[in-house]
């Protein structure tokens, strides 16, 4: 990729050179969650724009939420009687059996595929980008940041229960492939409840990860909010138990598949130390646990009357939560596991209005590298940004990505710059 082309598809990126001896974090090494499907999410990850569409429709699926979307000419494919078509701000170029080429201009959303008829293997991929896994700009952007490793969770879908995944599981082999063509290590999240058959069959194919392999059992297993807890609390025991247990049988699985090759995590909830500490000590002592931790968010209790009042309260929760963190190494240091978070960034119980304002301002910036330094100040050995790229307008609960889109600008969004600082420092 040359210098223009580089700029034109991330613009935040011109600062990666720029960050060299510019922060001293190279002792924290920094993940990430690219969640794919966070709300408001403009990631545009594989080269076939069906390969995310969550519900197909012949009168109509709608290709990506709220994505800047690619000039260029799109091409349809498809086997199959039927006669699919793109809807939208498009020009039909050429037309042949299955196959047609559209010319699309850059951002022209809405933008859905349409079918009558018999239609098989259907496939729209983006421009430049026929018979690619992904989005060679997003693998360009993966690049760049250099991740110590993906926590790839929006895609192994541990919060939903197995009948809501169908349509929306992204392969194992995909994240594997992701992590070798980033050049990364792969941080799975293996959903609670699978037979054995299919934990070997998950684990043989994830053995294919050059870069480094960590396993998590579910995610927050202490969530009643999540499907993994309604599952563990079904279970004859208290959800501890259960998730102790499903772990055990998890792990010894997987050692017997992968052996020293996948490190196992242990996740808990920062606010509640009990949580973490309690099954570690229920897990026998020949499990082995190679690191364990929490998340870290911060954000404002109350709702703040103007956009930088909202970035202090971020900063100030930092020291806030600094007792958690240190409580949360010592129970990792005295299982013997190096202490990681698997998520980590900023999050609120509400959105819109000064909150989506404050995410542009210099102060959350800071608030990021506030963070960053105190984590390291404490042990934690890896950071797992939450969440990779979103709108920042989203009015939901959820946490705001750091970047924005495929073409934010580094000093549109300084939390950004300051994610791209760090996480260039800490990989040099």
């Amino acid at each position: 990729m040359n210098a223009s082309t580089f700029d034109r598809v991330f613009p935040v990126l011109a600062l990666l050179a720029l960050a060299a001896g510019a922060l001293a974090q190279d002792r924290l090494a920094f993940g990430l969650n690219p969640s794919f499907d966070a709300p408001g999410s403009r990631a545009i990850v594989f080269a076939d724009a069906m390969e995310r569409a969550r519900t197909l429709d012949a009168a109509g699926t709608r290709l990506f939420s709220d994505c800047e979307l690619p000039a260029g000419t799109w091409t349809v494919e498809w086997s199959g009687a039927g006669a699919p078509e793109l809807v939208g701000q498009v020009a039909e170029i050429s037309r042949a059996p299955g196959r047609v080429e559209y010319a699309i201009q850059a951002n022209a959303r809405p933008l859905s595929v349409r079918w009558s008829g018999q239609v098989e293997n259907l496939r729209v991929w983006l421009p430049g980008a026929r018979g690619r896994a992904f989005w060679p700009p997003f693998v360009a952007i993966m690049r760049s940041l250099k991740p110590a490793t993906l926590r790839t969770l929006d895609w192994s879908l541990p919060n939903l229960p197995p009948a809501e995944r169908d349509g929306r599981l992204v392969a194992p082999k995909l994240h594997v492939l992701l992590a070798n063509r980033v050049g990364c290590g792969l941080h799975y999240c293996v959903p609670v409840g699978l037979a054995e058959p299919e934990l070997v069959e998950l684990f043989r194919t994830l053995a294919r990860v050059r870069g480094e392999l960590t396993l998590e059992v579910g995610n927050e297993n202490w969530n009643p909010g999540l499907w993994s807890w309604h599952w563990l609390d079904q279970q004859p025991d208290r959800v501890v138990d259960a998730t102790a247990a499903e772990i055990t049988r998890v792990f010894a699985i997987a050692d017997r598949e992968l052996g020293a090759k996948a490190r196992h995590y242990v996740g808990g909830q920062l606010g509640n130390p009990w949580f973490l500490r309690t099954v570690l000590e229920l897990l026998p002592a020949n499990v082995r646990v190679d690191a364990a931790g929490a998340a870290a968010y911060i954000g404002p209790r109350d709702v703040p009357a103007t956009a930088e009042e909202a970035a202090q309260a971020c900063r100030s929760r930092v020291e806030e939560i600094r007792a958690k963190v240190r409580e949360h190494r010592a129970i990792a240091t005295a299982r013997g596991a190096a202490f990681e978070l698997y998520e980590a960034g900023q999050s609120f119980t509400f959105g819109g209005g000064v909150v989506a304002e404050a995410q542009r301002t210099e102060t959350m910036g800071l608030a990021y590298r506030e963070l960053a330094a105190m984590l390291e100040s404490e042990g934690v050995a890896r950071v797992n940004w939450y969440s990779f790229m979103t709108s920042q307008d989203v009015s939901n609960v959820a946490p705001f990505g750091v970047f924005e889109s495929m073409s934010t600008t580094a000093t549109a969004l300084p939390k950004g710059a300051a994610v791209v600082e760090l996480m260039r420092a800490a990989a040099r």
